[in-house]
This record gives structure tokens, C-alpha cells and sequence, in this order.
């Protein structure tokens, strides 16, 4: 599965879209994908997707708070959490690969969110290193 923000001509409204594509190279859930969010003025972008069994966890920015969103490999919402999240006094950002890797090793996280493009490293190797 992937997922995508999607913009209007404007760039003013920004939904959220998904697509599943079969091994084969099918677009499973037709031509244009799925509108997971429909496009809207307060929806900024994707922070980042998990993946854990059949289910897809969708953290996004909408009116500056962050959400969950679980959607199921049929396209299907089957969870969202509408109270936005925090960051704890305990959560620990990293601006860098290397600099997460210390701070996972010291504080011992119970989830680590990585982005793919980053500097020194990429979130591949990061999470390799982890």
C-alpha cells in the first residue's frame, strides 16, 4: 500500500490518498486510489505510515495537532484516534540518523517513528543500525 497527500490547482485544500497495487502491478483499488481524508483546508501532510500485519498506521497534521488513522489492506478505516497527539516530556526528537541511534540507546524508546530521507543516514540504515 502507499499513500500520498494530494493538492488542488491552489495548493489551498489537501486530502489524503491510498493506493494498493497487486504483485502483478494492478491498481487494487481503481484508477485514482482511495480518499482516505477528503480534501480540506486544515490537513497538512503525512508524518509518517507503520505497518503492522494487514493494517496501516497513518500518523498525519491537521489544524497543527497530529492524528492516527489504521486503515486494513481492503481500503478501510478500522480505527482512528481523533484526540490529537503529544509530545510527552519523555519523547525525544533527532534531527539525524546518527543522533537517533544515541538517544534510542539511551532512553530506550517504546516506538521510534524514522523518516526515509535524512541526513548522514537514510531511515533505512538508521533502522538497520537500531
Amino acid at each position: 500500500m502507499v499513500f500520498w497527500a494530494q493538492a488542488d490547482g491552489n495548493q489551498n485544500y489537501n486530502g489524503l490518498m491510498g493506493q494498493k497495487i497487486s504483485p502483478e502491478g494492478v491498481r487494487l483499488w481503481g484508477d485514482e486510489g482511495l480518499e482516505l481524508i477528503p480534501m480540506n483546508s486544515t490537513f497538512r501532510f503525512i508524518q509518517a505510515t507503520a505497518f503492522k500485519n494487514d493494517t496501516s498506521f497513518l500518523v498525519y497534521e491537521d489544524s497543527e495537532n497530529y492524528l492516527v488513522k489504521a486503515i486494513n489492506t481492503d481500503g478501510d478505516e478500522v480505527w482512528t484516534e481523533d484526540t490529537p497527539l503529544s509530545l510527552s516530556p519523555s519523547s525525544k526528537m533527532a534531527p539525524a540518523g546518527a543522533m537517533g541511534i544515541q538517544l534510542a540507546q539511551q532512553s530506550l524508546p517504546d516506538l521510534i517513528l524514522l523518516d526515509i530521507m535524512m541526513p548522514e543516514m537514510d531511515g533505512f540504515e538508521t533502522c538497520q543500525l537500531l
